[in-house]
This record gives structure tokens, sequence and C-alpha cells, in this order.
């Protein structure tokens, strides 16, 4: 159902080769430290939607809309129908070879190990007729170097992400050698498939360098979850054999239009893969094109229980027939803040009825998740919403935003923050560190899980901050059983007795203390207390030690600098 955050359902596997190995990754990069070169599960979402963020920013405009003609969005006339306008578009094809390197979360003020990848990818025309690529996000996060390689040349040319969102993983990449563009193969983009319509896969999956052609039908159409970014959105089910390699590569239908690309498949079962829907890719190169950077997908900020029981709607007045979902919870900082109160019965969204099974009609007889209307908005769009709130029907208008969860999914492409105080490593609590100290999710404290889960922000700068280690120091002496402390990765709550929400504000109240002590109040009550005259040279030494650059990452750093209050130790 939409809008809660999501029980773990399923896993997924990410369809990216690493190069030189025999396996495929299922965890999205920045979600484990091993990044495209384990084979992991990860735990995908059922039916709620989770968290989003920006991609990387644009710096060229976003793609056509794909429900456009041929003639509309510019390109090429159609092939002739059948198999021969596929083997044509198929031309378009690409293969994207990514160089990544990844944050180390636990140790961040170092970066992970470089390794490769292969995907795939499809050529297209932007709409002012700028040739781009479009591939998978996964495909070049925290890449340092983007190939791309027509299928019917044997030369790789540089390109450069212009864009990317991780909500749908897509991304955008240009390839300024315009000899990469001679002769090129545009796509042409389709409408939403039917059930049981024939789809070609196009890609470079494992198993060898040429390019693979797949066969099958769509066999499932349902908001679904997106395992790089958590997040729930419409997908096709198809099961034509797509395998590690195939992200990125475009998926067409029997006249040669693309009508989505590849991006992730079930690995407890053969032959079921995952396509993001040509109306997806229109939404996310729209937001690029209208914004300059990809936005994301809108929320309402509401936490939702179905009505389903005859007796929960008789408690709330609802009259026979009428329908909705309850709302329990307001996030203070989401779309509907200010104007929804938890207790209301959510009846129509933008005029559309909701069920009281969480869904809203779709083509004809069907009927679809809540969250694929509000997914069809974009970011700061102003939407109707209908409320049934003691006994009386209540018309309200709220202007959509992105999620915005205390516990991050990622971070963005950004390096992890930190703060380093005489031997103290002071991190901030995010889905990828918790992949990177327990290797899951389900793996973590109880406590760092309900901060993910269920933790609600009250303030923008409001963080989770976790004190990941404790380095030998002269300032540390005693906390070298660091098990004492409730083992590793408690939660700072307070310092010198004052509550904790940022990484900055700790960072700012550390340098600027004139206190005899650093008094650090963790889980249950206790306390880690440092010596303040002790804690500067501690600092330094540590660095020295262990060739850690600076007491906090550039963003901390950068922040106390313009405010003025920075004594950074040097080693």
């Amino acid at each position: 159902m939409a809008h809660l955050k999501p029980l773990l359902a399923f896993a997924v596997a990410l369809l990216l080769v690493p190069r030189g190995r025999g396996s495929c990754r299922t965890a999205p990069a920045a979600l484990h430290p091993s990044g495209h070169r384990a084979l992991r599960q990860v735990l995908v979402a059922g039916n709620d939607s989770l968290a989003s963020e920006p991609g990387a920013a644009a710096t060229a405009t976003a793609a056509p809309t794909p429900t456009k003609s041929p003639s509309e969005a510019g390109h090429s006339e159609p092939a002739s129908s059948g198999s021969d306008a596929v083997d044509q578009a198929a031309e378009g094809a690409v293969k994207v070879y990514a160089e990544h390197t990844e944050p180390d979360y636990s140790q961040p003020w170092q970066r992970g190990k470089s390794h490769s990848s292969r995907s795939s990818g499809v050529m297209m025309l932007g709409p002012d007729g700028e040739p781009l690529v479009c591939t998978n996000a996964h495909s070049v996060e925290y890449a340092t170097q983007v190939q791309v390689k027509r299928r019917s040349d044997d030369t790789r040319f540089e390109a450069r992400v212009v864009a990317a969102g991780r909500d749908c993983d897509l991304a955008l990449l240009a390839v300024d050698d315009e000899t990469f563009w001679e002769n090129a193969t545009f796509a042409r983009f389709g409408g939403l498939p039917a059930i049981r319509d024939r789809m070609t896969v196009v890609g470079f999956p494992i198993g060898g360098e040429q390019v693979s052609v797949t066969q099958g039908i769509v066999s499932r159409m349902e908001v679904t979850g997106y395992s790089l970014a958590w997040r729930e959105l419409l997908a096709l089910q198809i099961d034509a054999s797509i395998n590690p390699g195939n992200s990125g590569g475009p998926v067409f239908n029997d006249e040669g239009e693309v009508v989505g690309l590849a991006f992730q498949a079930l690995t407890s079962a053969e032959n079921i893969g995952y396509v993001v829907p040509s109306e997806i890719m229109a939404h996310f190169f729209e937001d690029v094109h209208l914004n300059g950077t990809f936005t994301g997908f809108p929320d309402l900020g509401l936490q939702l229980q179905r009505m389903e029981s005859p007796a929960l709607r008789a408690a709330y007045n609802m009259s026979e027939g009428e329908q909705g979902l309850l709302v329990r919870l307001v996030y203070p900082l989401g779309s509907c803040a200010g104007q929804v109160q938890q207790g209301d019965v959510l009846t129509k969204f933008d005029g559309v009825d909701v069920a009281s099974d969480g869904t809203v009609p779709f083509r004809g007889e069907e009927r679809i998740d809540l969250s694929y209307l509000v997914s069809q908005r974009f970011v700061g769009d102003t939407a109707d919403v209908e409320v049934l709130r003691d006994g009386q029907l209540v018309q309200l208008q709220i202007q959509l935003k992105a999620p915005d969860w205390l516990v991050p999914v990622s971070l963005k492409g950004a390096l992890p923050s930190y703060l380093m105080v005489g031997g103290l490593v002071i991190n901030v609590l995010s889905a990828p560190f918790m992949f990177s100290e327990y290797g899951s999710v389900g793996g973590s404290p109880t406590g760092l899980q309900d901060q993910l889960w269920f933790g609600v922000k009250n303030q923008t700068d409001e963080q989770v901050l976790v004190l990941s280690q404790i380095l030998a120091s002269d300032a540390t002496t005693g906390y070298e059983r660091y098990s004492d402390i409730q083992g590793r990765n408690a939660q700072i709550h307070t310092f010198n007795g004052r509550p904790v929400r940022s990484l900055l504000q700790l960072a700012r109240e550390v340098v600027t203390c004139e206190a005899p002590y650093m008094a650090f109040g963790v889980d249950h009550n206790e306390e880690v207390i440092l010596e303040t005259a002790a804690v500067q040279n501690a600092t330094a030494d540590v660095m020295a030690v262990h060739a850690i650059p600076s007491f906090a990452s550039k963003d901390i750093v950068d922040a106390l600098g313009k405010e003025g209050v920075l004594k950074e130790p040097t080693a």
C-alpha cells in the first residue's frame, strides 16, 4: 500500500556484470561496500514507497516523452513491422563500461578499491535533438570512468553522466566525440504494452561479448519495488531471459519501439525480470528537462492503513459504500503536513476515488496501488485531496514533495559524513552504513532498524548519529573495551546534556566547547566522557597513526569554516 515504509518482501538482482567475474550483484551499489563486485541478495519493498533522492546534477536536457510519435520526437522513420523492425531498432543498443570507486562507509575518510562493471544502454535523442545514451543509474553509480561501445564497433568512447535518478534507476550519458554518433540508430519510444504482448530484450549480458537477443511476454504490470532506491513505482514483469549485464538494455515491442529498460530480476525464480516502463522513463526525462536535475517522484508523506474491515469503517463514521484509507501518521515534513490530520480517512486523490484496499482504477477494469497515481505527478505540483474528518468530507490542496526520511537509503552520490573527536569516530546512520557494518539491514541492531523503518524526521537537518569506533589515544584511555558501551554503533543522543540533532550541530559544539569535559550520551543512558584539554592533541595523534586526512568530512569542515568556528587539528 502506498506511502508506508515497506517491510522487506523479496529478493531481486540488479543486472550488472562485474567485469571478469561470473556473478551478478543484487544489492544496489550504495547499499553494500563491495559495490558491483559481489553476488548479494537485497530484500526489497513489498507495496509501500520508501525513500527517494535526487541523482547527479544534469548538464544536458532530457529526452523526449516516450509516448510521442517518431516524427514528433525528431527520430528517423520507423522500420518495417515484425522482426525486421526489432532488428533495425536493436542497432541502437550499446555496451556500457564503468570503473567504480565507492565510499568505505565504515571508514568514511577513504574509498573502497576500484572495480569494473559492464552493462547495456540505448541511443536516443533529447528534446533539442541532442544525442544521448540512456542506461540504469546503478550502472554508473560512483563511476570514475564511463565508456560506451556500439554493437557494430570495436572502439570505446568516453562518456559522462549528465543526469541520474536513483528512484527509477535511470541515467543519461553524453558522448562528446561526434564519431560515436555517425549513422546512429536512435530509439523510438512506445507506450505501455498490454499483458501478454511480446517483448524483445536486447543487451550485453554475461556469457559472451556480442549482443544478446531474448524474447518473452509481459506477464504482469504493477507497482513494484525498485531495489536501488527502495521506491515503489510502476514496472513491467516479463518472462524473457534477462541476466547480469542486461542492465539498461532496451526492451522492444514488435514495432521496434522501446517500451522500457531492463533493470532487475527475481533471484528466487527463473525468467522473472523487471523493466522500467516508458511511462516512468518519460517522467524522468521531463523532470530533468524542466528542472535541470532529477527532483524525484513525489510522496504523500502519510502512513496509511487499509480499511477493509467493516468494523473499522464504522468506527470512523463511514457510511455504507464509503471507502478510503485511514491516516495513521502525518510526516511533519511531508506533502500533507499542516493539511491532513491523523485520524482522517483519505477518500480521493486528484478527484479519483481511493478504495479501502489502497487501490485506484487503472486502464479500464484493472486496479493499481494509489502510489501509482501520486507518481504520475511531479515534485512541486499542487494536488487535490479529499478526506473524511469527523464524518464530514473536507477538500484540501497539498504541494507534493519528495520523501525525506530520517535515515537515508542512499547518499545521493556523495561521500559519507563523519566526525572524529579524540579517537571517537562518529558516523551518520544510513542504509549503506548498515550494509557496510552488518552485511544487511536485517543483521543490524534492532534500534538502528527501528530508526530506518519508523524514524520520523521533524527538522530538515535532523540525523541519527552513531559512535562507530573508539580508536586508542590518550583521550580515550579506559574505553578499550568498547563492548562495554552497548556494543559498536551506539546511538549518540546528547552532548554535555543537550540533545544532538545533527552531525554539524555536534561538530560545532565540540570545536567551541569550553567545559572541562565532553560528555557524549549514548544508548541506555550511558556516557562516554573525554577530557576537553586532551582532545585536540589526541585527535591529531590518531589522525597521524591512522592516516586520516581530516578530523571531519569535507562538508562539515567547510560548514564550520564558513561559520568561523573551525579549530582543525593537524596531523
